[in-house]
């Protein structure tokens, strides 16, 4: 299997574009998210950032609306 393959359906998103979903200002909280182990971040080929799950934000922020 190729490592393009190895992605497919999935959807990834830039750390900017994740803040802006979850209405964060700066991408760098988002940063900050992946090393405290809050967020996964991968290496996808043919491009030289990380990306997150998009699929991992939507699951943080139903996991927010349940909180009290």
């Amino acid at each position: 299997m190729s490592s393009k393959e190895k992605y497919l359906g999935e959807r990834f998103i830039t750390f900017s574009e994740a803040a802006e979903v979850l209405g964060i200002r700066s991408y760098t909280r988002i940063s900050k998210m992946v090393r405290s182990g809050l967020l996964q971040a991968y290496e996808l080929p043919e491009t030289d950032r990380l990306r997150v799950r998009h699929k991992q934000i939507v699951s943080l922020i139903r996991k927010n609306e349940k909180q009290p």
